[in-house]
This record gives structure tokens, C-alpha cells and sequence, in this order.
């Protein structure tokens, strides 16, 4: 049996009797089983991977018929399944039926196998007595008359009782799993969304574990030289790619998860093509300008086939060949497409996931792209966690702002009850959020004691969201200075509320009350503690404040100074380019148009631009001064800051190995000629070299004026 199975390919199953036993727990009575008569029936089991079905019913499945003194009886017949097997059938299971005519037993295979149905008796719950409704209930179904012996009145009456209490029951309290599935969904909302969209970053494990099997398939579509990606490939890729080939039927339960993933890496990912590149331009989405990425939904649908990018070059591989572009693409995608220099592309493909700034995979950036139809911004929770008030406060006013206390309305919307009292002033209705945080009388008396002397029930706020949105921007009336004083203000706000909720609770666990100077002096002393501690924190800050970028180093004299910067208005782009010779005179102003995607393309085309006009007045070394310090920085660690700037980047660093030039950061404020020339020239049709009568004349005197 061994060989068989070891030959098959598909999901199988066997059953019958093995005529063999595992163990001596198989075997009752009669000759104790030894170590070499379970060998065969374990050693198939182990070498074959095989699953015993396990079941119910009876325990031994075989009998010799004989009295008790003579009986033998023994586990003969079995079911064995594949993993494959058990996977498509979850649920299977056997039953084991009474030895009757024969020394064996019947076994019954069930693919569907539940537990049978129990019916429990009736048990009267005592948590019924807090409940108004029971009582009427009760007396409602008793009150049926029934006529016979005293005996079958009774039990008539509790049966008719019982049946009532438990319908009443079902519709009062039950339908408990849609309650409860009503409440994981609540929660799962509440709590696995990211910080800045409305939760608290938990994560969940099940999309943890989609992630993962994306990292897996993420792998694979990279080609990472890996024992376990080199085996897949060949075992189910031998003759084609991930993105194209599909799996057999006998594949692995793993190997299917990670194919599954396919579709969510080719939505999420982009190849930035190289030359010659076999990238399939049907399968995935691929960029070869910066800030664009082409897809499946740019191309002619009328032409689905397995072309490559590098089918679109023209025959000596220098260009793309326009014909076969424009019937290919769609009129948009085939003009970028053509205005991409073949020259200026990597030599390899590689693959980076859109969403991750460096475009390499990360599960954060998956788990985000997991979620990104249901994650939006929550400002007022992203301004809440990035305050600098204590993180037990924030979790605090988090659960006020998604109305997550235990407040009696609260409870009232999941389980049906009534909102109850206050436990602050006593009155009736009073548990609800908007009465704690706004019209309750002990808030009232605390917020207008408090420095600001706010009338708090004179704001509209009826929500917790709507209190801690007023509380992170208070309005101008209530702080209308810098941001410490905001600070000061959402600080001693939390800590009142938070002392509120304390107070609430003392009394509802120990029945006693605070007075109102004790909770006035609980507020200071909790807010003065905490306002220390910001402003401790603040003095370090700023003691360690450090620039972490480049700084601006003189360079050496003599050489020609080019000054460059990038402005844009209503997405119009503009590089303006000041030239001086070493006393600091004007030699040149040159300007040009740009198209860009983020403020650092621009900026990184600025110092492109910069080093091109250097090279075109045949200025020996010059020295290109930028007020980008980021710019700097990724310049000096060779790095580009962006997947999306990869083109650009490589642009630059290739100019700079042609042309020798070094690029400095300086002060804005040092670089005010070449700011006030980009800006002059967004509104205006300048491209190329300009001559001073072209400027403007108060623009070309502020120019000559600065000095630099």
C-alpha cells in the first residue's frame, strides 16, 4: 500500500480493514501486542504522511464472539486519508456502528459529520430578576386556566411557564451571535485600523498572515536567490514566469496561498524597466517615467497578447518604435511613453512596491494597501496621537472620540437598556456621553473654575468626537497663542475629563462622592504634574536639537557660483538659475519649464538644470548652491530618496560623473536671487538664457541688489 500511494498525485482516501493494530491500546484481551506487529501499519503511516480519520461510536472494531474469559476484541478496520484529502473535506468523519451479525463492525464515512442535536432542559436564570419583564411574564402564563387533577394543572402551568420564559428569553436577550458579530466588528473597526485613521494599530492576524503570503509570492515575482524560491520555480514554473503560469492540481496547500497573492502584487507593484527588458506589459504595471506608471488599463484592449516592453524598441534598441507604441497604448500613456529616453533607463528590471517610499516591500506598506478602500484620514486622531500630552490621556480621549466608554447609552444601543442616572449629579437619563462631557453639572462648575473660565454648555458639542475635536482646536476666544498655549489647553482638558471619570467610578464601586474643592485640587496637582513633564521634555529637545542633514560648507574660492531653485503655482512649474562669478557679479539668468509630480522632482531638476548650464557657459568645477537640504543629503549618500525619482536621480548622478560639479546646500535665505527668478517666471513664457531687458525691471533690480 505504501508504493500506491506513494505514486499518487490527487487528494485520496482508504478504508477497511488493515488487519493490523498500532499499539496495545488498540487491542483488547488475548496476546499482548508487540513492537513488530504495529511496525508495518506505523511505518506507512509516518513515510506516507497519512491522517487516521478519527470517529465516534465503537472503540474496537473487531470481536472473536468468545464469553469475557475467551473475548478478544481489536481496532482492524480504519480510514486513512491524504492531507489533501482532509483539507477538501473538514468536516469528515466516521461512526463506528455495534458489532451485530459478523466479527466486524459497519464503519460509515461522513463528509459532513456534526454533533447531533441536544436539547437542554430548562433552567431558570437568576440574572432574569433584574429585568422588569420577567415578572409580568410569569404571572401572564400562570394565569392560564386549566382544568383536571390538581398534579396535571401544575405541571401544566410550568410547562406553559417555562415555554414562555423561554421565548421570552430568545427575543429579550438572544440572538447573542449576531450581537456578538455585531460587537467583533465594532471592535475590529475600533481597534485594527492605523493610528491615524481612527484606531490604535493593532494589528489583525489574519491580514498579518495575507501579508505574509504576499511577502512569500513577493519572493518568487523577484526572482531572490533562495533555496525555497529556486525549487518552487522549477517544481511549478519550469518553462514560464510567476506572473504567467498556473498551477497543477496537485499543488501544495502552500504553493496555492502564494499564487493566490498574484493579482494583489501585480495591483500594488510596478516594474521600473531596463534595457531590453521582459517585462509582460499585460500582466503588470511598469514605469519608465518618473511618476508615472503604465498598466494593463492603458493599452489597446483589442491587442491581448504576451508582449514584452522590449517588442515596442524600434530594431537597433535606441527607441521606442512609434508606430507599434501608438497602436499598442492608449493616446496619453503612448505620448509618455515616447517622450522616455531609452538611454536614461537602468540596466536590469527590478520590481518595488508603490506605496513604500524606497519602493521595497514592507508589511506595513501591504497592510495599508490591504486596507486602503476602508483606511481613511482621521485628522482629529492623527492630531490627537501626535500630541505631546501622555500617552494614558490620549487612549483616553481616544475612547471619547469613538464613543468607547461604558457610558448607559452606549450600552443601551448594543444590549437595549435605558441610559440610567448619572453617577456624578443624580439625574434621571444622565448616562449618556453628551451629558458627562458638556451639561453635567459638576463639569460645568469644574470648567468655569478653571483658568479659561469656560461656560462649556455654551458650545455645541453633543458627541465625544465633536468634544475632542473643540479640545485639540479650541477656538480663538479660548486660546489664541502659540502652540504651547493649545498644549496647555488640550492638556488640562484630558486631565479633567479623565479625573471626571474617576470620580464616576468611585462613586458607582464605592458609593461615596468627591467634593467639589478635593476634585479642584485632584486636577491641579494631576495637571501641574504633567505640564512638568512637557516642559522638561521640551528643554531636552531643544538642548539635543541637532542638524541630522548637511550643513553648508564654504567651498573653494575662485570658482563660479550657480545659484538654483524651484517654484510652482496651479501646478505649473518653473527653474529659475543664477549664475555669479567669484566677486559675486551676475554673468547669467537662465529659466526653464518643468513638469513635476512632488516638490523634491522639482528641486532635484533645479540642480539637473544647474549643472547643464554650467557645462553650456564652459565653466570649469563650478559650484551649484541649492536651498534643498534633503536634496543635499541624498546627493552625498548616492541613494535616490524615492522610487518614483529613480530616473531623475540617476539623471543627475550620471551628469555630475560627466561633468565634474559639486552641489552645496545653503540657507534659503541665501539663495533669494534664484527663488525670486523661478517665481518671476511661472507666470511667465521664459525658457532658455534670458537677457536683462527681458526681466522685469524691479525683479532684475532686487536681483542686482542681493548679494549672495
Amino acid at each position: 500500500m505504501t508504493d500506491i500511494v506513494g505514486e499518487l498525485n490527487d487528494a485520496w482516501m482508504v478504508m477497511g480493514d488493515v488487519n493490523a493494530v498500532l499499539n496495545q491500546c488498540d487491542k483488547l484481551g488475548g496476546r499482548p501486542v508487540t513492537d513488530l506487529e504495529g511496525r508495518g501499519l506505523r511505518n506507512f503511516i509516518f513515510d506516507c504522511g497519512v491522517v487516521d480519520l478519527e470517529g465516534i461510536g465503537a472503540l474496537f472494531t473487531c470481536s472473536n464472539g468468545q464469553d469475557w474469559n475467551n473475548l478478544i476484541r481489536e481496532k482492524l478496520d480504519r480510514v486513512f486519508c491524504s492531507t489533501n484529502w482532509i483539507s477538501q473535506f473538514t468536516k469528515a468523519g466516521t461512526r463506528n456502528l455495534p458489532i451485530r451479525h459478523s466479527d466486524h463492525s459497519a464503519i460509515v464515512l461522513d463528509t459532513f459529520m456534526d454533533v447531533a442535536d441536544f436539547k437542554a432542559p430548562f433552567r431558570y436564570l437568576d440574572a432574569w430578576n433584574m429585568d422588569e419583564g420577567c415578572k409580568g411574564v410569569i404571572q401572564q402564563a400562570w394565569a392560564q386556566v386549566f382544568n383536571g387533577y390538581h398534579s396535571f394543572i401544575l405541571c401544566s402551568k410550568l410547562r406553559v411557564t417555562a415555554s414562555a420564559l423561554t421565548k421570552w428569553n430568545k427575543e429579550h436577550f438572544g440572538f447573542c451571535k449576531k450581537k456578538l458579530a455585531m460587537l467583533e466588528a465594532l471592535l475590529t473597526e475600533a481597534l485594527c485600523k492605523p493610528k491615524g485613521c481612527g484606531g490604535i494599530g493593532i494589528r489583525s492576524f489574519l491580514d498579518i498572515n495575507t501579508c505574509l503570503i504576499a511577502k512569500l509570492g513577493w519572493h518568487l515575482a523577484t526572482g531572490k536567490n533562495s533555496l525555497w524560491v529556486h525549487l518552487l520555480l522549477d517544481k511549478y514554473c519550469p518553462d514560464s514566469n510567476f506572473w504567467t503560469n498556473d498551477l497543477p492540481k496537485y499543488a501544495s496547500p502552500v504553493a496555492k496561498g502564494i499564487w493566490k497573492s498574484r493579482r494583489f502584487i501585480a495591483n500594488n507593484s510596478a516594474w521600473v524597466v531596463g534595457n531590453n527588458s521582459q517585462v509582460l506589459i499585460w500582466y503588470c504595471n511598469w514605469t519608465c517615467v518618473d511618476g508615472t506608471v503604465l498598466g494593463p488599463q492603458d493599452l489597446n484592449p483589442g491587442l491581448v497578447n504576451k508582449m514584452k516592453v522590449a517588442n515596442l524598441l524600434s530594431v537597433d534598441g535606441c527607441s521606442w518604435d512609434a508606430d507599434l507604441v501608438l497602436r499598442t497604448f492608449r493616446s496619453e500613456a503612448a505620448k509618455l511613453n515616447l517622450s522616455t529616453r531609452i538611454q536614461e533607463t537602468p540596466l536590469e528590471d527590478h520590481l518595488i512596491w508603490m506605496s513604500s517610499p524606497k519602493g521595497s516591500f514592507t508589511l506595513k506598506a501591504t497592510y495599508m494597501d490591504l486596507h486602503k478602500r476602508t483606511f481613511t484620514k482621521d485628522e482629529t486622531c492623527s492630531l490627537l496621537w501626535n500630541s505631546r500630552i501622555h500617552e494614558r490621556l490620549k487612549l483616553f480621549l481616544w475612547k471619547i472620540a469613538k464613543n468607547c466608554l461604558p457610558f448607559g447609552s452606549r450600552l443601551g444601543e448594543i444590549f437595549g437598556n435605558v441610559a440610567g442616572n448619572c453617577f456624578l449629579c443624580d439625574l434621571d437619563a444622565g448616562g449618556t456621553a453628551s451629558h458627562f462631557l458638556g451639561h453635567c453639572p459638576i463639569t460645568v462648575t469644574l470648567w468655569r473654575s478653571s483658568k479659561w473660565g469656560i461656560n462649556i454648555e455654551n458650545y455645541p458639542l453633543s458627541s465625544g468626537a465633536e468634544v475632542v475635536n473643540w479640545i485639540l482646536n479650541p477656538p480663538g476666544e479660548v486660546c489664541n497663542n502659540p502652540h504651547f498655549a493649545k498644549t496647555e489647553f488640550a492638556l488640562y482638558a484630558a486631565v479633567l475629563y479623565h479625573s471626571l471619570w474617576f470620580f464616576r467610578n468611585f462613586h458607582f464601586h464605592n458609593q461615596g462622592r468627591w467634593r467639589i474643592e478635593d476634585m479642584q485640587k485632584k486636577i491641579s496637582k494631576d495637571f501641574d504634574s504633567h505640564w512638568k513633564t512637557i516642559n522638561t521634555m521640551a528643554e531636552t529637545e531643544q538642548g539635543n536639537h541637532g542638524d541630522s542633514l548637511s550643513n553648508w560648507i564654504n567651498p573653494r574660492p575662485g570658482r563660479m557660483k550657480i545659484y538654483v531653485d524651484f517654484a510652482n503655482k496651479d501646478g505649473v512649474g518653473s527653474i529659475g538659475v543664477v549664475v555669479r562669478d567669484p566677486s559675486g557679479s551676475i554673468r547669467a539668468l537662465y529659466s526653464e519649464k518643468c513638469t513635476f509630480h512632488s516638490v523634491l522632482h522639482g528641486e532635484m531638476q533645479a540642480a539637473l538644470v544647474g549643472v547643464q548650464v554650467g557645462h553650456r557657459l564652459g565653466v570649469p568645477d563650478p559650484v551649484i548652491f541649492t536651498g534643498c537640504q534633503i536634496l543635499s543629503h541624498v546627493i552625498s549618500s548616492a541613494v535616490p530618496p524615492q522610487w518614483n525619482l529613480w530616473y531623475c536621480f540617476t539623471n543627475l548622478m550620471s551628469t555630475l560623473l560627466s561633468f565634474p560639479s559639486s552641489i552645496h546646500w545653503i540657507p534659503r535665505s541665501l539663495n533669494k536671487s534664484a527663488h525670486l527668478l523661478a517665481r518671476w517666471c511661472v507666470d511667465k513664457d521664459c525658457n532658455g538664457f534670458l537677457n536683462f531687458w527681458e526681466v522685469s525691471p524691479h525683479v532684475l533690480t532686487k536681483l542686482f541688489s542681493l548679494v549672495e
